[in-house]
């Protein structure tokens, strides 16, 4: 599942935002059983299209889309107590793994002096968390959580926010996504995206907006490779 890059070499590469939960931390998979689990405690069936929908979403955001698919309240404070508790748990036996080809990637871009940073759903204290017990804390000086914005993904806040903290133009920075929502929020800030799908193939709509699809983040350093040895990496 490898989309060809659309080339529109107009700006050079300069910044590359990263998602976290799904493209950098396959943290997704270990959410879902503690999200069924506190669903079950205040009485929610979470059904695998619901746990589907929310990814990519805030914590607030989420709520509303269960409570718009459930179509009743949910009991937001026992839910989170109940997920965070299980959660943090499942993160403190098994870590937050890598997925495949994040180190070879963050690599490359210091190699390039292209800057990083991370936009994420997750609050930013549990994102510092995890990016620590993933082994990647000290590769990001700049870690922008869904707490720092006032509207999460799909809309473009916390991409136009972590630009202008790096101080690199939009049309200047490249972000990687592995949601649909992600995608979304980052197209609609003005950046060029590269999706990386998780759990959920891209819907045709994120196909159409996305920069280039590919299976793996080797894939998406391979591209970068190719792209500096023949005219620079332009977007």
């Amino acid at each position: 599942m490898a989309k060809k890059v659309l080339k529109r070499n107009m700006h050079k590469l300069k910044a590359i935002i990263f998602d976290m939960d799904g493209l950098m931390l396959d943290t997704e998979r270990l959410a879902i059983p503690s999200l069924r689990k506190a669903g079950n405690i205040v009485g929610l069936n979470l059904t695998d299209d619901i746990i589907i929908g929310m990814i990519g979403l805030n914590e607030d955001d989420a709520y509303i889309f269960m409570e718009k698919y459930l179509n009743r309240n949910v009991p937001k404070k026992e839910f989170a107590e109940a997920f965070y508790k299980d959660y943090e748990k499942t993160l403190s036996t098994k870590g937050a793994p890598l997925k495949d080809g994040v180190i070879e990637l963050i690599d490359f871009l210091e190699e390039e002096d292209i800057k990083i940073a991370v936009a994420t759903s997750t609050k930013t204290d549990l994102a510092l968390k995890k990016l620590q017990l993933a082994g990647i804390g000290d590769r990001f000086k700049i870690v922008v959580g869904s707490d720092q914005v006032n509207k999460g993904k799909p809309a473009p806040d916390i991409y136009l926010k972590t630009s202008k903290i790096l101080n690199i133009h939009v049309d200047n920075c490249l972000a990687l996504e592995d949601s649909d929502n992600g995608a979304m929020s980052a197209f609609a800030s003005g950046m060029k995206v590269i999706v990386v799908p998780d759990i959920k193939l891209p819907s045709s709509n994120t196909e159409d907006i996305a920069f280039g699809v590919y299976n793996s983040l080797f894939e998406v350093k391979e591209y970068l490779q190719t792209a500096t040895q023949e005219n620079g990496i332009n977007l």
